[in-house]
């Protein structure tokens, strides 16, 4: 009850109601959003808190980028469920479910997810071009190569989900990575 990231925000940063704080609670939410997009889009594993950092300005960083495009450290027996990394406490630092910050990490998120749907073909270009004879393990071997990695990606991408519901697709992501134990 005493630790956790809330509290250290608190001490880092002063009282909720000062402007340290809320500058460091905004900085962090803005960069879970573009993390959470990008590690969901780009298929990231291996997101536990020793892989992610906080640097002094609030902002949240991954710093392991050794299993992407949905290559899993124990590959088809992982806990790694959840769409992204969307703890209790990475909540309770913005304030809670029904706060202003949270629902504008949602609204980041969904306008995020909208815009690198824009720019889809463009992406998917460049990574079968990545995977053109390459010898990087997420897109080589029985489990991954073949043209797996790009298919994976397509699908998260969701290229062909209509684009009346994109928006119910991103907040469905946010919602299952809210609290997933995975």
């Amino acid at each position: 009850k005493k630790g956790g990231l809330r509290a250290y925000f608190e001490h880092a940063y002063g009282a909720p109601n000062t402007k340290a704080f809320k500058a460091a609670q905004k900085n962090f939410m803005q960069s879970l959003a573009a993390y959470s997009l990008l590690s969901y889009l780009l298929g990231l594993k291996d997101r536990h808190n020793g892989n992610i950092m906080i640097d002094t300005k609030g902002h949240l960083i991954h710093i392991d980028f050794g299993f992407v495009m949905g290559m899993n450290v124990g590959h088809e027996f992982t806990f790694e469920r959840a769409p992204f990394k969307l703890t209790p406490e990475y909540v309770e630092v913005m304030g809670g479910p029904r706060s202003k910050c949270f629902q504008e990490f949602t609204k980041l998120v969904v306008a995020g997810f909208k815009e690198a749907r824009k720019n889809g073909q463009l992406a998917l270009g460049l990574v079968e071009i990545m995977m053109y004879q390459s010898n990087f393990p997420c897109f080589s071997g029985w489990r991954y190569g073949g043209g797996i990695a790009l298919t994976r990606f397509q699908q998260r991408l969701m290229i062909w989900t209509p684009d009346r519901l994109v928006e119910r697709e991103a907040l469905r992501l946010v919602n299952r990575a809210r609290g997933h134990y995975g």
